[in-house]
């Protein structure tokens, strides 16, 4: 199996993981994550599944990942690149966000799922349904406010449904983030599927 990985710690005591792979058989597919550093000591992260799969869909994501990585001066004006770019390739469902110390900003678009988790509770993000790429969308940017311990997971649709982060292990807030998550690509990876996972902690 073909296994990418990223990890990328911030100054605003945000540690991220970025975990995938493509559908079993191929070596490139259509899920990417993306953590950089970006504006203020915050984070940028983003899970992007292109539609479709193998050496088309990796075609599309190289363009699309090349957007992400130049940034811009908001996450509306990064989406709305990503969305003139997907509009000439294959769309894709997006996660895009903002890590500050205190805030979550983002944009989620399609069927990724993302959580945010503070110990004792649980926030299933809110997304809006379409495709970018396809149909023109005006996204919805949302805010969420952070506790002392906060935890960001997403994934894309090629983790099964039967994942939830509900009973979080307790070692999930301590043990190394990199092997929490392929064990969870590894558990709940869809073999037919390309698949895509993203870990957050700060604490």
């Amino acid at each position: 199996m073909t296994l990418y990985s990223q990890h990328k710690i911030g100054a605003s005591g945000w540690q991220v993981w970025g975990c995938w792979r493509p559908r079993h058989g191929c070596t490139v597919g259509g899920d990417f994550c993306y953590i950089g550093g970006y504006k203020e000591n915050s984070l940028l992260v983003a899970c992007v599944d292109v539609l479709g799969h193998g050496e088309e869909a990796y075609r599309s994501l190289e363009r699309i990942q090349s957007v992400i990585e130049k940034g811009g001066e908001s996450l509306v004006d990064i989406f709305h690149n990503i969305e003139t770019t997907a509009f000439h390739l294959r769309g894709c469902a997006l996660f895009l966000g903002k890590l500050e110390k205190r805030f979550l900003e983002y944009i989620l678009v399609g069927n990724i799922r993302a959580w945010i988790i503070n110990p004792g509770d649980i926030d299933c993000l809110l997304g809006q349904s379409g495709v970018v790429g396809g149909r023109r969308i005006v996204p919805a940017l949302r805010r969420v406010q952070l506790g002392e311990q906060s935890m960001l997971l997403t994934c894309s649709d090629g983790i099964k449904r039967s994942f939830f982060p509900g009973n979080l292990p307790r070692q999930w807030w301590w043990d190394d983030g990199l092997a929490i998550i392929c064990s969870i690509l590894e558990e709940f990876g869809i073999g037919e599927d390309d698949a895509s996972i993203i870990m957050g902690r700060r604490w």
